[in-house]
């Protein structure tokens, strides 16, 4: 399920923006030189049933080695490489030679200083002010004291061209544990989107926030009218929004408050807010993954602490025993605590320094049970089988590509512990505990497969086995949705 068109709009998310573009509807096969005209008829450049690694290296163009990286880092096949569009293999073959630099938090470092004022800090009140001005001016309009200009644009004349019904970076997704088809979703530079409808349609809760960068979400199981979001992308790509702090609604994401002790101004950290844990039974308690440690509220998000130093990307309370939480650091180990997030051990699951990402992921169905998706080795998945404290490692299924300090998500079944899903560059599906993998998305296919980049997976709280077993996957084209995990694959089953 992707941000669908309605017939009078189209809802446009960008990494740079996100608008409501009024336009005249336009249906797909009119969009000339779309994507969707791009894999109609796939061409074998190949030749058929010609797949031996020489003959595919010949037809790229490339020798035998290069070829090996490519199938490595753009998670390609040589079916893949036989047929995608020739532009699709060209740029898969360019960013394989020419990857992403391997410290991309120097460029962010960079970009932050390009914005900096005199005083070395970007000014948070800026937008504040901003948004102070546009209320001025709207109250004049509507006391008639200025006149708008038309500016000659009009959807009688105008129709859409593209790209179609594909939108742009998500990292949060959160839905009522009251109701499926109540979905919220966090834009890294739209703020806050909400449906009613499991996602058919879609409308702006507040676009005018403080921080329109939102890379968290999460609803209060007990009082679901109580929401929070953080922000601020802190992930050390060219991109990079600062956020500031921790938003909080109490009407179900109607509007949102800042909370004022995660102001930037407390502590820097604040900026980027990547993650944020509630409780399972005390829904007071909140932690927060920052790029300035872990922070901890007792009292709904009133007054924080600043429980570990430690840079963190994502933490999760065990749904078995919420004593325990776990953390995944940007060096490759994770946080433990066992006391709901008051004191932290440092837990060095690799014997070398200075690994990657880790996410992690409980297994409702199982005690003790967590998964972690690890940006070692292209990606690599480990286990735990005593919450947290020990871990093996499973498989490499290389779901990460060369940028899972970018985009790195894993899900588990919340029935049955042996069903994950870890996305990367693109999906890979496991039945047996993480020991195999099968791909179940190809990204150069979008949008009738998931779109490239994956940041969270959730299923809603109705999610069963067989009978219901629909998962939402975010990523940087949007939501995208399986109504069937169990069976979607690579370009079959997407929505």
């Amino acid at each position: 399920m992707r941000l669908r068109n309605t017939p009078e709009h189209v809802w446009v998310f960008s990494g740079i923006c996100a608008a409501m573009i009024a336009c005249s509807p336009v249906k797909e096969s009119e969009i000339s030189g779309s994507i969707l005209s791009s894999h109609v008829i796939p061409i074998d450049r190949c030749g058929p049933g010609q797949r031996d690694d020489a003959v595919v290296a010949s037809a790229a163009g490339i020798d035998v080695e290069a070829l090996k990286q490519v199938r490595d880092i753009r998670a390609l096949s040589n079916d893949d490489i036989c047929t995608v569009p020739k532009s699709v293999l060209a740029r898969a073959i360019f960013r394989t030679h020419t990857p992403k630099p391997d410290s991309p938090g120097e460029w962010a470092e960079f970009r932050a200083m390009e914005q900096q004022g005199d005083d070395g800090t970007v000014d948070p009140n800026g937008l504040i002010r901003g948004l102070q001005s546009r209320q001025n001016l709207l109250r004049l309009l509507r006391t008639g004291q200025i006149r708008p200009m038309d500016a000659g644009i009009s959807s009688k004349v105008w129709k859409p061209l593209g790209p179609g019904n594909i939108g742009g970076r998500i990292r949060a997704v959160a839905i009522s544990p009251n109701d499926p088809k109540k979905i919220w979703i966090g834009s890294v530079s739209g703020g806050i989107w909400a449906s009613a409808d499991a996602g058919q349609s879609w409308k702006s809760i507040n676009d005018f926030m403080a921080s329109v960068a939102v890379s968290t979400i999460i609803i209060d199981p007990v009082n679901p009218k109580v929401m929070y979001a953080g922000t601020g992308e802190g992930f050390f790509h060219r991109g990079f929004v600062r956020g500031l702090g921790v938003f909080k609604s109490l009407d179900e994401g109607k509007t949102w408050q800042p909370l004022a002790a995660t102001d930037p101004k407390t502590d820097k950290g604040w900026y980027y807010v990547n993650r944020l844990a509630m409780h399972p039974k005390n829904t007071k308690i909140i932690l927060a993954a920052t790029r300035g440690g872990v922070f901890r509220s007792s009292d709904g998000g009133k007054k924080w602490t600043k429980v570990s130093k430690y840079r963190t990307l994502d933490l999760d309370f065990d749904p078995n025993d919420p004593n325990t939480v776990i953390a995944g650091t940007i060096q490759g180990h994770t946080l433990l605590s066992r006391d709901s997030g008051v004191t932290w051990k440092l837990m060095k699951i690799w014997s070398v320094k200075d690994r990657g990402r880790v996410e992690v992921a409980f297994a409702p169905s199982a005690k003790g049970v967590v998964y972690a998706s690890v940006d070692e080795k292209l990606g690599t998945i480990l286990r735990s089988t005593d919450g947290g404290a020990t871990w093996q490692q499973l498989s490499i299924p290389k779901h990460l590509s060369r940028q899972g300090w970018y985009a790195n998500a894993i899900w588990v079944d919340p029935v049955n512990e042996k069903h994950l899903i870890v996305g990367g560059l693109d999906l890979y599906r496991s039945v047996d505990g993480g020991l195999t993998f099968s791909k179940i998305s190809k990204w150069h296919l979008a949008p009738q497969s998931a779109h490239a980049d994956h940041h969270i997976i959730v299923a809603p709280s109705t999610y069963v086995p067989g009978t219901n077993p629909v998962v939402y996957f975010a990523n940087d084209g949007g939501l995208y949705r399986a109504a069937n995990v169990e069976t979607v694959k690579e370009s079959a089953g997407w929505e």
